[in-house]
């Protein structure tokens, strides 16, 4: 793995993210040596030059260019990422390389100088090196492991995720993590249309999930995007899969879609058996509130919880207007909790009398009791 320099580390993104609850990350690394065959970032959109799995590349500077962007000394507007987000994107974070570089504990070693709140994701069972580190982080901020996993079956993952951490493995970072004291979850991102979605297949990852005492399990499918991503996993499944491949182009091929997203009627499929299974085992379908950092402000807290709102009702084919609201809480330029602000939310869009309820309850607890029932696989009303 060769080394290179870098200006900076930190990405910071104008809108928190209502996935991982962040609107600031990093990679430390670029390209991935787990070598997932279905992995995103080996598209062109990310500009990770060379063989993606086979030439990655760690920013020897990381330790000291982040420094100095995390001082608050250095910034004229205060700076409020909700979780800083460490992992995903076009690299895994304690990828084998970070058994000897270290770059990435160098890395939370900074946050006990810069205490903000944490969100780690990552499918390497070495995160576990740093639970001590992690455990004396969260008890001055808040901080939330996840580990991704596209199937717990270990054939499967054996063959798309070759590299990785075996999902046992990774389950018992959940554990770990849990008897830490700290909140841990499981993304089960992306499950794999023909090869991993299928209804016992995903009801064994539930079940492995809740036995492991994840605070939550987040599933979505898989993007598959146009050029080096489509090719690298065609040539997969071709190989491994040969019975599955022609669906691809009817799934992914017939309208592509800029962000690799599949057809409509699979989100058909897909969202209503997601919605079955979550509900019976009663766990969470994003990072659920309670979990959320407590910088976030009043109207930050609720254009999350609505934009989940409305990402739980689309996945279970419902109407609704609670994403509209959240991208308009947005844009909101003054605090919501002062009488101006209260003013002005009466006139945003996607707001009306049931989403306003909504707003007031989550300024009055934290939290609504009509997304609590969503998160879970229940209705909106009680």
């Amino acid at each position: 793995m060769k080394p290179i320099r870098s200006k900076t580390v930190l990405i910071r993104r104008k809108f928190l993210d209502s996935w991982f609850i962040s609107r600031a990350g990093m990679n430390l690394y670029r390209g991935c040596v787990h070598d997932c065959l279905y992995c995103d970032g080996r598209s062109e959109t990310y500009r990770v030059e060379g063989d993606f799995d086979r030439d990655a590349v760690y920013k020897e500077n990381a330790v000291d260019v982040l420094a100095r962007e995390l001082d608050p000394r250095r910034r004229r507007k205060p700076f409020n990422p909700g979780y800083v987000f460490i992992g995903g994107g076009v690299s895994d974070s304690w990828q084998p390389a970070e058994k000897e570089l270290k770059l990435t504990r160098r890395v939370l070693e900074l946050f006990k100088i810069f205490p903000y709140p944490l969100l780690l994701l990552t499918k390497s069972s070495l995160i576990l090196r740093d639970i001590d580190l992690l455990t004396a982080l969260n008890a001055e901020c808040r901080v939330t492991v996840a580990v991704s996993l596209s199937t717990v079956d270990e054939r499967l993952s054996a063959i798309l995720e070759p590299v990785a951490s075996p999902p046992a493995e990774r389950l018992e970072v959940v554990r770990k993590a849990k008897e830490a004291g700290l909140g841990a979850g499981v993304m089960l991102l992306p499950v794999v249309p023909m090869i991993t979605d299928r209804p016992e297949l995903l009801d064994a990852s539930y079940t492995a999930a809740g036995e492991a005492g994840a605070d939550f399990v987040a599933a979505g499918p898989m993007t598959l995007k146009q050029g080096r991503q489509w090719n690298h996993f065609m040539a997969g499944i071709e190989e491994h899969f040969p019975e599955a491949a022609a669906a691809y182009g009817k799934v992914y091929g017939a309208v592509p879609d800029r962000w690799g997203n599949p057809s409509s009627s699979y989100y058909e499929y897909f969202g209503p058996l997601v919605h079955e299974i979550a509900s019976r085992h009663g766990l969470p379908r994003r990072i659920p509130a309670r979990l959320f950092p407590d910088n976030l402000s009043e109207a930050e807290r609720a254009m999350v919880i609505l934009d989940q709102m409305g990402g739980l009702c689309r996945e279970r084919g419902l109407t609704s207007t609670f994403g509209w609201a959240a991208r308009s809480l947005s844009r909101l330029d003054v605090p919501l909790e002062s009488p101006e602000g209260w003013k002005n939310l009466r006139m945003l869009g996607g707001v009306g009398s049931a989403t306003e309820r909504i707003i007031k309850e989550i300024l009055d607890t934290g939290c609504s009791r009509s997304y609590e029932r969503l998160l879970v696989g229940g209705n909106l009303s009680g």
